[in-house]
């Protein structure tokens, strides 16, 4: 817990000192949702990829600060949501763009993870999940199986910790 506590204040510190040079607002956890939502850009309004990460490790924030059960899903659900709403065409179309390889019918395990703040964290566990999408249909079915029973068994188990353990026993078969 202290490390966790000393990672924060550490993050909170840069963040103080990064947001004004930015341009961005250093208490945006303290913005109700309306507020938020009035004050969101599209990430293509931004200069640069520099403002436009700072700008998602911002809303990663906000959101862990307002909803007590962060999920991946949630948090992209309500990312898109938001980008939906203040017409943000081309990020869409980007997203549409990466997402027109069709995923492969994989099941459903009920994947946990606990990312609340950490926009690193969501960005991992997204790329593992389109990463599971992609290779399904490649995957042994034994390693399938055994990776999906180990999930069920854990009721923990992270898309990351999925991918690590289906390419893992799909090497050692």
């Amino acid at each position: 817990m202290m490390y966790r506590q000393a990672v924060t204040k550490v993050g909170a510190a840069i963040m103080l000192i990064a947001y004004p040079i930015l341009g961005l607002t250093a208490d945006i956890t303290r913005l109700s949702e309306a507020e938020f939502d009035a004050q969101f850009r599209c990430p293509e309004t931004f200069v640069d990829e520099q403002h436009s990460q700072l700008a998602l490790a911002e809303f990663v924030a906000w959101y862990g600060a307002h909803h007590k059960e962060v999920t991946v899903e949630s948090l992209t659900t309500y990312r898109m949501h938001l980008l939906n709403k203040h017409k943000c065409e081309v990020t869409l179309a980007n997203i549409r763009q990466s997402s027109e390889t069709p995923p492969q019918a994989v099941p459903e395990y009920n994947a946990r993870t606990s990312c609340s703040g950490n926009a690193r964290c969501v960005d991992g566990e997204m790329a593992a999940k389109r990463w599971i999408q992609q290779n399904w249909a490649s995957i042994s079915g034994n390693s399938k199986t055994y990776c999906l029973s180990a999930s069920t068994k854990a009721h923990n188990t992270s898309y990351r910790q999925m991918r690590d353990c289906l390419v893992y026993e799909d090497k050692r078969r």
